[in-house]
């Protein structure tokens, strides 16, 4: 067994080791060439840096009395604000490498009912950030009005991603620094899910990092950052969803079911038959 110590200041692509055999014994010279080989091993150097994000869970809750406004003239109208914060830390005694962040949200669910509203986005001095979806797209901070739409959207999905709606994307160049901060923000686009028949809906933000660098990669927890942010609506007084009239049936007849197994495993319905037999 042989164990290499690697410089993480000098990248190397290969390891190259030369191996050579001799013996005190006579030996053919035609075979001399076989006491000597080369042996190349491809090197990859994981990087120690951390990927995180800083902010707590999101959970909005919409009231049940919630109206649309007409008119939206302000970002503060369009419903809650939603700040993520990314930090890269570069860790200690490791090489960091050039690096790609790409953050993805759903942006809308039609061209008039959008989901998150993206506002602002601020980043450290060693980033340079572009998005295909500009910040205020609809300039309303501006001094641009916007009319909101009537039509209703049937979300019916569980989880809002960027596997089934329509995103929008962050990409970031990172160069090497001991601390990278990546903040955005949105709003939470409150007149869609004000007028969906939804109870309960998750809205998922992905961030995916990766190394530029093809020598250095970067650990698996330190890939992909998912942001969950929860969406309720409470229900208006004294309705009652018929998911749970259905689920309140079909208990009450399993326990109907079961009492009245009991009761013929206990000869209840065979009692009075056969008092009329014996008479």
């Amino acid at each position: 067994e042989i164990a290499f110590q690697f410089n993480v200041s000098h990248l190397l692509e290969n390891a190259t080791i030369h191996f050579s055999v001799t013996s005190d014994s006579d030996e053919l010279d035609e075979t001399l060439g076989d006491n000597r080989g080369i042996i190349s091993i491809p090197i990859k150097y994981e990087s120690g840096l951390i990927f995180r994000r800083e902010s707590t869970p999101h959970h909005i809750i919409i009231a049940a009395n919630d109206t649309i406004p007409a008119v939206i003239n302000s970002t503060d109208n369009i419903g809650e604000e939603i700040n993520i914060n990314y930090l890269i830390d570069k860790g200690q005694h490791f090489l960091q490498p050039q690096l790609a962040l790409q953050i993805s949200f759903p942006k809308n669910v039609s061209n008039e009912n959008q989901i998150l509203y993206f506002t602002r986005i601020s980043y450290s001095e060693n980033a340079k950030c572009q998005s295909s979806h500009p910040s205020d797209l609809l300039t309303i901070d501006m001094g641009n009005p916007f009319t909101t739409s009537r039509i209703q959207e049937t979300l019916k999905d569980p989880n809002i991603n960027c596997d089934r709606y329509d995103c929008a994307s962050i990409n970031c160049t990172i160069a090497p620094s001991n601390i990278t901060h990546v903040n955005i923000s949105f709003r939470l686009w409150k007149p869609t899910f004000i007028k969906a028949k939804i109870h309960s809906v998750e809205l998922i933000v992905k961030a995916s990092l990766r190394s530029e660098n093809s020598l250095m990669i970067l650990k698996k927890e330190n890939e992909k950052i998912e942001t969950i942010i929860q969406i309720s609506k409470e229900l208006l007084p004294g309705h009652v969803p018929l998911w749970v009239i259905l689920l309140s049936v079909f208990a009450g007849l399993l326990i109907l079911t079961l009492l009245i197994f009991a009761l013929w495993k206990a000869g209840f319905f065979n009692r009075p038959l056969r008092k009329k037999m014996e008479k």
